[in-house]
């Protein structure tokens, strides 16, 4: 998320874009999340749009399940959209 928080500043700072109102979607929504906690006097404000504010589990349980992809990304994919 820092990686892509970073290139939200970036592309602002290309822009000369000072601030700006994030809008996030699904996975968007942690990206605008660390934006606003690396650059505070860059955000104006968040627009969170089906995507979530905390982690849906704990970081062991993400490390397991990014595992799993990288594992077999086909079978366990399917799986969880399934």
């Amino acid at each position: 998320m820092d990686y892509f928080a970073r290139s939200i500043a970036a592309v602002m700072r290309d822009a000369g874009v000072e601030q700006a109102v994030l809008a996030g979607h699904s996975m968007g929504t942690p990206v605008a999340r660390q934006f606003y906690r690396l650059y505070r006097n860059k955000t104006l404000g968040l627009v969170i749009v089906d995507g979530p504010l905390r982690a849906y589990g704990s970081r062991a349980e993400a490390e397991e399940f990014n595992a799993l992809l990288r594992e077999n990304y086909r079978e366990t994919a399917a799986q969880f959209i399934e």
